[in-house]
Parts: structure tokens; sequence; C-alpha cells
């Protein structure tokens, strides 16, 4: 799987995650990863994002420049619906993998980070 699978596979599992979040009344999910977010940036911009936005979110998602930092908050659902996180999600946009907090994940299963963005519905999503 190129890398590029991974960050594809990657979003559409965090657009389907605030999907649900979203429709359930519930905070939206945080953007940890600064190599999924910077494959986020490359798609928002292309004719094909609406659709894959559609399939997985069920709704056009936008992009939302909110920061903060602490315990991510959907990792429960992220492991119930696909398993453990892949390293993808503690790499950053030049492809450094943080060793440290991907061990301290493995070990906890808990992740602490720091996020610039996430999703944003403008419109309700389908149901």
């Amino acid at each position: 799987m190129t890398t590029a699978t991974v960050e594809r596979t990657e979003l559409a599992r965090f657009l389907t995650i605030a999907g649900e979040r979203h429709r359930a009344g519930q905070s939206l999910p945080q953007m940890f990863s600064g190599a999924v977010d910077a494959f986020w940036h490359d798609q928002l911009t292309t004719p094909a994002y609406a659709a894959f936005s559609l399939e997985y979110a069920g709704a056009v998602v936008g992009h939302s420049p909110v920061s903060g930092s602490g315990p991510i908050d959907w990792i429960d659902a992220y492991l119930e619906a696909y398993g453990p996180l892949p390293a993808i999600w503690f790499t950053d946009e030049r492809g450094r993998l943080d060793g440290e907090s991907f061990a301290a994940y493995i070990e906890t299963g808990r992740v602490e980070a720091s996020w610039n963005c996430g999703p944003e519905f403008t419109e309700e999503p389908a149901q």
C-alpha cells in the first residue's frame, strides 16, 4: 500500500467518524496527524473531494482552523470500527514518525496531541 493510499484510507475513516459524531451531536474529531491533514488539504480542492466526503461522512465536510491540545477523544470509536491506529497518525507532513508518541499510544491505547484543524459541517449530513 502506498503512502497516499494509507492517507486516503485514514482520511476516509476520519470523515466517517466525523459524520457519525456530527449526527450523534458529539464533538467533532480533532485532526492531529500532519500527514493525514496534508493529504486532506490536497484533496479539498479536487473535483472528487465532494463525492469522497459524501461517501464517508454523509455530507461535504469542510476544513476548520480549530486548535488545541490534550486527549484525542475519538480513539475508542476508531479502535472499535477499525482496530489500532496505524503509524501514519503519528507522522508529520514531511513523513517523519513521532516514535515516542506512537510508542506511548501502543502502550496505553490513548493519544495526547496538539491539533490545529478539524472538520466543519455547514449542512446536515444525509441520514
